[in-house]
């Protein structure tokens, strides 16, 4: 390379270095840089003269971090590297719940909400009292005709009990049954309940 040749170079790299301190040099984009850029256009105006130069540039992706709080709940959830800018859907939580509570959602929504992650993001998780909202007989005792005197044998009864979060299970305990006793002719049918543990 030539004298003046290296002398140019030097100048334009300087100039290029110092941008903001040499008036008449412009970049494009000149803004906020995104994935799709992969060049910068330098150019210099002199006198009335422009000329131009191109930087090859790469730009990686920014990423934000979504973290997950149990707020009282046990266990552990991975926080998740989500692009800035993009669409993220609310997971099902991991936590273990309270006691007596039951998973209600996210501070930010529903399970399968789509928000958009712009920066760090730390989502709580929400409980709700779970309450038992009924009890049904889904299969009748083997014994249904009985005489007069005789007690009352819930063998073969399965009773199920219905939640407030929309869970349906299987009582195995805690059932009680009425009339308690001898059977009387007037008898027809048994009342059953269940009591939910303080």
């Amino acid at each position: 390379m030539g004298t003046v040749a290296r002398k140019l170079s030097a100048i334009f790299f300087a100039v290029f270095l110092s941008a903001a301190l040499v008036g008449g040099v412009a970049f494009f984009p000149d803004g906020e840089l995104g994935t799709d850029d992969d060049a910068v256009t330098v150019s210099y105006t002199e006198n009335g003269v422009v000329a131009t130069a191109v930087q090859p540039i790469g730009v990686a992706p920014f990423f934000c971090t979504v973290s997950f709080d149990g707020n009282g709940g046990a266990g552990r959830m991975d926080s998740v590297k989500v692009r800035a800018g993009a669409e993220y859907s609310l997971p099902v939580c991991d936590f273990a719940p309270p006691g007596g509570m039951v998973f209600s959602g996210w501070d930010r929504g529903a399970v399968g909400a789509v928000i958009t992650v712009s920066g760090d993001t730390a989502l709580t998780a929400q409980w709700e009292e779970l309450f038992l909202g009924g009890i049904g007989i889904t299969s009748p005792p083997v014994k249904t005709e009985y005489r007069e005197g005789e007690t009352f044998d819930g063998t073969g009864m399965v009773v199920t009990a219905a939640y407030s979060n929309g869970a349906v299970a299987v009582v195995s305990a805690g059932v009680a049954f009425f009339p308690t006793g001898a059977l009387r002719l007037s008898d027809s049918a048994i009342k059953s309940s269940i009591r939910r543990a303080a």
